[in-house]
């Protein structure tokens, strides 16, 4: 057995739900058999041995075991089916609980009058995050270069002021977060997750709009989660966000750092760029994500476990909104990609992927939590259009 030192995928681990259990699927142009699928399972598994292990928990320690009945025929299936009918299997196989000790699964989708391939893979979140995830299918087809953390280039002034005054109103604004959120008992959700997806937007529609204000893409599309929020509910309020963001390359099976956010809901557009540009530059540019790497590293695995996971599931409680943007793979063989993940309590989580020129969202949220999905897709759109239409 070998101790896992990964403080974000420990604490996943300890879901008894599957915590933020992720299901990817592509649209690729690419034919397997029977034999060519298990082969290119094989070479995944080769180079990531950690799907042949479980995650276990000992002593409030956390060790990657190897699974004795480890057996490739039970994590995949190859299913004929109408492409009409491939989305159906987002639901079942979303919400669906893992058979196998190594939790993952493959599945091979196959319309073969219409020559349209599908893969789902779903993967227990304590095992990787998105950019491992998209390593592991990639990796029979091409190297991948994992993002790297931010770049920190700006002018010394800048810098300066990121550092000192950055760094102290991201942390206090962190602390009165934990603050609100140690107060509340979380009341565990049992229902399903559901899920809605978006048309998709034009990633150099996007791109060019960001240029010109200055700004980034992960700007607007954050933006178009707030600019949502504020259409969908009707009224003013502060909404509380967690975001991922990677801080170690691929040292990591989770290679995060977590941003808890509050930001009011109606704020006018150009403020609202200038708000979420000048949040994200602090968390760029602050000493925020190394003080965080290194408490994540050094400090927190000293707490009990219990502990960890009582914060986690405190934070998770009350966030409104999660929200996840990667940078998808580009391939000749992959037409599209989306991915979601399971929902655990209130919060609605924003999955956002780049595929070609596509921007794809999907929202994912326990069933009740949106009374009416069809207005809040309405809303995003109504939101991009405000958006990509304003002269901030």
């Amino acid at each position: 057995m070998i101790e896992l030192t990964d403080s974000i995928s420990k604490i996943f681990s300890r879901d008894s739900q599957d915590g933020y259990a992720i299901l990817t699927y592509c649209d690729i142009s690419i034919e397997f058999t029977n034999q060519t699928l298990e082969d290119c399972l094989q070479l995944i598994i080769n180079k990531f041995p950690i799907l042949k292990q479980s995650i276990v928990e000992k002593n409030s320690s956390v060790f990657l075991e190897d699974d004795t009945t480890f057996n490739i025929t039970n994590h995949y299936k190859i299913i004929y089916d109408s492409f009409d009918h491939f989305d159906s299997y987002i639901d079942p196989l979303l919400n669906s609980k893992f058979e196998t000790k190594s939790k993952w699964l493959f599945h091979y989708l196959v319309d073969t009058s219409s020559k349209k391939y599908r893969t789902y893979f779903k993967i227990d979140h304590s095992y990787a995050d998105g950019y491992k995830i998209i390593e592991m299918l990639m990796s029979p087809l091409q190297p991948i270069n994992i993002p790297k953390q931010f770049k920190r280039s700006t002018t010394i002034w800048n810098t300066l002021y990121y550092i000192i005054i950055g760094t102290i109103v991201l942390f206090f604004n962190l602390c009165k977060i934990l603050i609100e959120s140690l107060s509340l008992t979380p009341i565990p959700n049992i229902q399903k997750t559901d899920h809605l997806r978006c048309k998709h937007f034009k990633l150099s529609d996007i791109k060019h709009f960001a240029q010109k204000h200055n700004i980034t893409v992960n700007d607007f599309l954050y933006a178009l989660l707030v600019k949502t929020d504020s259409l969908y509910t009707n009224h003013k309020r502060e909404i509380v966000t967690l975001s991922p963001i990677n801080i170690s390359g691929s040292q990591h099976l989770n290679n995060m750092a977590p941003i808890v956010n509050k930001i009011t809901n109606t704020i006018d557009n150009k403020d609202l760029f200038q708000n979420v540009h000048h949040t994200f530059n602090s968390y760029k540019y602050s000493l925020y994500i190394p003080i965080v790497s290194f408490l994540l590293h050094y400090i927190v695995p000293i707490i009990p476990l219990y502990a960890q996971s009582s914060l986690y599931e405190s934070v998770i409680y009350r966030c409104d909104y999660v929200y996840t943007n990667v940078i998808g793979p580009t391939h000749e063989s992959f037409e599209d990609i989306h991915f979601l993940t399971l929902a655990k309590n209130k919060e609605i989580v924003f999955n956002i992927i780049s595929s070609n020129d596509h921007i794809n969202i999907i929202c994912s949220f326990k069933e009740g939590v949106l009374e009416d999905k069809r207005r809040f897709e309405e809303c995003i759109y109504m939101a991009y259009e405000h958006l990509i239409k304003s002269e901030a």
